[in-house]
């Protein structure tokens, strides 16, 4: 079980436009999966980002989010910059994707 939804329809009465969750107990909480990785919830969606090691665990464990898989290039924090640029509205977006980012995270 996991409780995405909940977190998403919490965000607005705190007046935050997502939340990032970055401890175990946070993971195994909010998408009921305990690997290693990165919660992303906003009101439009939900991303968790791992690693090669528990990728194909959460593919087949993890509803109600993006599974994402993180390497050298495409890092968390890239991740998160990306689904945060993509889940704001087009008018508050800055005129550049971070899809290229200017340096390595």
């Amino acid at each position: 079980m996991n409780h995405l939804s909940q977190i998403a329809d919490k965000l607005s009465q705190y007046d935050l436009d997502a939340m990032l969750i970055v401890s175990e107990p946070g993971e195994r909480y909010a998408v009921g999966f305990q690997g290693e990785g990165y919660v992303l919830v906003t009101r439009e969606g939900s991303r968790y980002s791992t690693d090669g090691r528990y990728i194909e665990a959460a593919q087949k464990q993890v509803t109600g989010a993006e599974v994402v898989l993180i390497s050298r290039e495409r890092s968390h924090l890239a991740n998160r910059s990306l689904a945060l640029w993509r889940s704001s509205p087009p008018w508050s977006r800055p005129r550049r994707s971070p899809t290229r980012p200017l340096g390595r995270f």
